[in-house]
């Protein structure tokens, strides 16, 4: 792991810490992938997770970020224990995640996309089936046709 920064504010004050695990294991049906990994990133440091493919890089950030439940350990956001939160919840906490592959709406602009991420931020949710359902409150079952829906 390659760290950058003190860890302390520019009062020469140290720091919280943003992120931290303690004692993280996750298995894949019996295959151990991480294994008691404690890891501290203060607030303003910068750390780089490396090694070869298959090490468990990606299955760590799927732990910490909540894509997967760890088998055991503790994982800790911005000093608040978030084991075990989904993935929309720890958005909603201020962790943010980055992929190799962007999924954003191909058919809206970049304004559009970064306007929706904004607007989530905010508390902003689109309720699309909740419409659907007030709009026609009896769902097509899969395989029913328009002509057979019940009135």
């Amino acid at each position: 792991m390659v760290s950058q920064n003190s860890g302390k504010n520019q009062h020469g004050e140290g720091c919280m810490n943003i992120l931290e695990t303690k004692g993280l294991y996750h298995d894949f049906k019996g295959l151990e992938v991480l294994f008691d990994v404690n890891l501290e990133v203060k607030e303003r440091e910068r750390h780089a997770i490396i090694g070869p493919n298959g090490a468990g890089k990606t299955t760590l950030f799927n732990v910490i970020t909540g894509t997967y439940h760890p088998s055991r350990g503790q994982v800790f956001f911005k000093g608040k224990e978030v084991t075990g939160s989904r993935p929309y919840e720890m958005a909603r906490l201020g962790m943010g995640r980055s992929f190799q592959i962007t999924s954003t709406f191909n058919r809206l602009t970049a304004f559009q996309n970064i306007r929706l991420a904004v607007l989530s931020k905010r508390g902003v949710r689109f309720q699309l089936l909740r419409k659907v359902f007030e709009i026609a409150p009896h769902p097509l079952r899969i395989g029913t046709r328009f002509n057979n829906v019940p009135n």
